[in-house]
């Protein structure tokens, strides 16, 4: 997952290393890389295109840290890790969240008022619209969806997960659980 450090300016080095080798081409003029430097090491095979804009300085499999600075910085200057993907990411949880299913371009959200206040929604929103123009769709649920509407819920999901290209199968919460054919 190395790239040539020599190719690189310093700054720009140390900038790769603490956005997980991830970078916007926005950044491009401020890190002294020629963007067409960039397209070229793409199309040379030497680093990646993750999200449109932004690219990995290696063209191995993106580890998880990689993938989220590459999200924040698709989204842009706004973009935050909120929820289980800030705790995962500060050590407070061990298993990654589940909020976004990144080889499908779907993430999932649980909106509510406490987490959501109305003077901070157009978060919500500028986030919502980065992620569609990016080819990823938003499914938000509120906290009522995760009680007695849960089945539903799932369901939605893993249709639309199916829809693109996802071939698990959602498990059962329980007797009489509908989701995945099970009942």
């Amino acid at each position: 997952m190395g790239f040539m450090s020599a190719e690189m300016p310093s700054p720009s080095h140390e900038l790769l290393v603490i956005q997980g080798n991830a970078v916007a081409r926005r950044q491009s003029a401020a890190m002294g890389i020629d963007p067409r430097a960039m397209r070229s090491r793409v199309d040379n095979g030497r680093w990646r295109r993750l999200q449109r804009g932004v690219y990995t300085a290696f063209s191995g499999e993106p580890s998880r840290e990689t993938v989220l600075w590459a999200t924040l910085l698709r989204v842009g200057s706004d973009a935050v890790l909120s929820h289980h993907t800030a705790a995962e990411r500060h050590g407070l949880i061990d298993e990654p969240s589940a909020n976004l299913y990144e080889g499908h371009g779907v993430c999932v959200e649980l909106d509510g008022t406490a987490a959501h206040p109305a003077d901070e929604q157009w978060r919500d929103k500028r986030r919502d619209n980065a992620n569609a123009v990016s080819g990823i769709v938003t499914l938000r649920f509120g906290l009522l969806d995760l009680g007695d509407r849960r089945c539903e819920t799932a369901d939605a999901v893993a249709t639309l997960l199916r829809r693109r290209g996802w071939n698990g199968s959602p498990r059962a919460c329980g007797g009489g659980c509908k989701v995945g054919g099970f009942s």
